[in-house]
């Protein structure tokens, strides 16, 4: 059994759920634990206060937070119709969890993901990108890397190790798999040139957050601000330096 096979497996057994959510141009992914989110409890509250959405303790039930982009083409090239990941976080007690969560976000939509490139990638997301290269069985396509010169024009570039060499000409003559490097070809930033698609059964994380409803109802708390919540805590992780 190799990782992937036993994080689905461990984390199906521990009862993670999916809950997405659109915001602006972005898809926001997170995962939690319905097993921990059964066993919290409402928060005491003042009967003479007016009260919103009960402000729930999710600090142990969030796993882990990834949101997706759509390429924009003029600027970023088609990049092989992939999404790009834009931030990523992780909860260290779901050991995985972030590594998991970029699967399951490429297996539900049915595309590639690239690592994000507009932004600089962290140290620990671009270890991420390389396992993935290493990864056997996953689909990977190698991608037509430019960046814009000093005329904004594109040129086109060749990317080995942690420098960038110049082409005269592109891979490939289709522009499908045309795609920018960060920060005008600054590869200091970039998590990896290539995109990557995953192809996994992830309707269990779905159904596990449907089974969740009547819980979130009994808990007092409107799906939307369940979300905000477990995204507050996403945040509070990401700045602790837990990002993935």
């Amino acid at each position: 059994m190799n990782l992937v096979q036993f994080l689905f497996e461990e984390y199906n057994q521990n009862s993670l759920a999916l809950i997405t959510k659109q915001s602006g141009g972005d898809v926001l992914y997170i995962l939690y634990d319905i097993v921990t989110l059964q066993q919290t409890q409402l928060p005491q509250t003042s009967p003479y206060l007016p009260t919103k959405a009960p402000q729930l303790n999710l600090n142990n039930v969030f796993a882990a937070f990834v949101s997706v982009a759509e390429p924009v083409d003029e600027i970023s090239g088609t990049c092989n119709n992939a999404l790009m990941v834009v931030r990523s976080v992780a909860n260290p007690t779901y050991k995985g969890a972030g590594t998991l969560l970029y699967k399951i976000v490429s297996s539900v939509t049915k595309r590639p993901i690239i690592s994000d490139r507009f932004s600089s990638t962290s140290d620990k997301a671009t270890k991420v990108w390389d396992r993935f290269d290493k990864e056997p069985g996953v689909k990977k396509q190698q991608l037509d890397s430019f960046i814009k010169n000093n005329d904004n024009n594109q040129q086109f570039v060749d990317v080995q190790g942690s420098k960038i060499v110049p082409r005269t000409e592109p891979k490939t003559q289709t522009t499908e798999d045309d795609c920018v490097l960060p920060n005008q070809g600054d590869i200091g930033s970039l998590g990896h040139p290539d995109s990557f698609q995953f192809s996994f059964d992830v309707s269990s994380f779905v159904q596990n957050h449907t089974n969740m409803k009547p819980v979130l109802e009994k808990l007092g708390i409107k799906e939307s601000d369940f979300f905000t919540q477990l995204q507050t805590v996403s945040n509070n992780v990401f700045n602790a330096g837990y990002y993935s």
